[in-house]
């Protein structure tokens, strides 16, 4: 191990990720409220890194780039197949829930944390996790002339390790606020969103790990009863690691999104058109 031959003085790394995803989604209507969804997401990851001592002062360690590096990761990450069930209870109320399971579609990679302590090049930001892991959902949407209300939740459990020693960790995520109908055509949506995570493990250790509460805001455009536009706003309000004190998570300041959501022979009888086009 290069730290056993060296004396290395301590130094920080501070990383850098640019990411840009595109997370087509296919809905299709089943009769009698059900919908079964399939979303295929695809990343591209622009990843830089500098390293700098305690004081700030620039350092390049003796290790090179088998940690760190300034690289380009992009590929098909792990998609999500859904079955869902949507009912009215009344003229302003959608509820709606769905279960499924992850698909892993996105590439993996072998033990960092191992091949760290042999001095070997190593890959941290794996583009998928090698499992199927199953993942709940639920929906409430308030709708009025003017005001209305939105809630979520999310789940996903692992359940097993993948053939290279990984394990995904378990979160769970919740978003709730008000909305406003600034127009006839146009909604405003703002809410706190809350999302905990739990360790991933390699071979059994735990690392990392995340306790987040972020915010957010939605506009949604109905350009006609087939096309709805939107664009969203995220904030991280607050983030605590759940892993060691010097294992820091990366933190997402700003998340900008935009989507459209397209239905296809919408007849006058059909179900309204998925919630899920609402981030």
């Amino acid at each position: 191990m290069l730290c056993a031959e060296q004396d290395i003085p301590d130094h920080e790394h501070h990383q850098r990720i640019d990411w840009l995803r595109a997370d087509p989604t296919l809905t299709t209507g089943l009769g009698g409220g059900w919908q079964a969804s399939l979303g295929l997401p695809i990343d591209l990851r622009v990843l830089g890194i500098e390293y700098t001592t305690p004081d700030g002062e620039p350092y390049e360690p003796p290790y090179g780039d088998n940690h760190h590096r300034d690289e380009v990761l992009w590929g098909l990450t792990d998609g999500r197949a859904m079955l869902w069930r949507y009912a009215a209870p009344s003229s302003r109320l959608v509820v709606g829930g769905g279960i499924g399971t992850t698909l892993p579609f996105g590439r993996t990679e072998e033990d960092p944390f191992a091949l760290a302590a042999e001095g070997e090049e190593h890959q941290h930001f794996q583009l998928g996790s090698g499992t199927f892991d199953p993942v709940a959902s639920g929906q409430a949407i308030l709708s009025g002339p003017r005001w209305g209300a939105w809630l979520s939740v999310d789940a996903r459990m692992s359940l097993y390790e993948n053939g290279k020693g990984y394990r995904p960790p378990r979160s769970v995520s919740v978003s709730a606020g008000p909305s406003f109908r600034v127009a006839p055509d146009l909604q405003v949506l703002s809410t706190a969103d809350g999302l905990y995570e739990t360790p991933e493990t390699w071979d059994g250790e735990p690392y990392g790990g995340r306790a987040v509460l972020t915010t957010s805001a939605v506009a949604i455009y109905t350009v006609s009863p087939q096309l709805v536009l939107q664009a969203q706003g995220r904030a991280t309000v607050w983030q605590r690691g759940l892993g060691d004190e010097h294992d820091e998570p990366l933190t997402q300041r700003f998340v900008l999104s935009a989507g459209a959501s397209w239905s296809v022979g919408r007849g006058h009888g059909d179900q309204p058109a998925s919630p899920e086009a609402i981030p």
